[in-house]
Parts: C-alpha cells; structure tokens; sequence
C-alpha cells in the first residue's frame, strides 16, 4: 500500500526511475568489467603458458645438448677402450710368441746339454756335471 502512495508522487517517481537506471547501468557496467577481467585473465593465461612452453623447450634443447655431448663423450670412449683391448690382445699374443721362443731355445739348450752328458765316458762324467752346473749358475 504504502508503495502506491510513493508512486503516486512525480518526485518519488522520478528518483524511483533514476535509481532504477542508474542500478541497471552500475550492474551492466559490473557484467562489463568481469568479461574484460575474464578475458584478460585468459589471454594472460595463455601468455603465461607460451613463456612457460618457450622455457622448456630451451631447458630441453640444453638437455638434449648436454646428452648429445655425454653420448660422444661415451663414444670416444668406448673406442679408446676398444683400442686398448686390441693393443692388449696383440701384446699377450706377442708375449705369449715371445715365451714360447724362449721355451724352445731353453729346450734346445737343454737337449743340448744331454746331448752333451750322454757322450761322455763314465770316468769323466764327474767333472762335466760339475762343469754343466757351473754354466747353468752363471746362466742365471
């Protein structure tokens, strides 16, 4: 009732209309904002994500780099040892052909020396085992 008694006057009317548009206005400006806002926000967002996406992809490339170098790196080494096995390998072989040359003189030297001992007469035998054993002393 007493909202048709404040109609009734063309001064209450006129600021219940102002009001009225003037809070229309506020809340349409308010919806305005918070769209702006909200776009900002996003194209924020999706700056944000770029700059992020840009780092990475440097942190990876430095990454990738850096694996790069320790794969070569694994490389040249792994061709230094390889190098370092054949040169080992041909060592022992030449090692082994060394001994086995030595062996076969020492053999032959021995044989030698029976060869020796089984010419010898009985009576002097004595004295060659004395002589055999004086070159095998001095031999090493």
């Amino acid at each position: 009732m007493w909202l048709l008694s404040i109609w009734s006057n063309p001064l209450a009317r006129k600021i219940i209309i102002g009001l009225a548009a003037g809070l229309t206005i506020l809340y349409a400006l308010r919806l305005y904002s918070n769209r702006i806002y909200s776009q900002g926000y996003q194209s924020g967002k999706i700056a944000g994500a770029a700059e992020t996406l840009k780092t990475r992809q440097a942190g990876w490339k430095a990454k990738e780099a850096a694996i790069a170098a320790d794969a070569k790196a694994v490389a040249d080494e792994k061709k230094a040892v390889k190098a370092a096995g054949e040169s080992l390998s041909r060592d022992r072989a030449n090692l082994s052909h060394a001994l086995q040359e030595s062996l076969a003189a020492i053999q032959a030297k021995k044989e030698g020396i029976y060869a020796n001992i089984s010419h010898i007469n009985a009576g002097d035998l004595d004295t060659a085992l004395r002589s055999v054993s004086r070159e095998l002393a001095a031999s090493q």
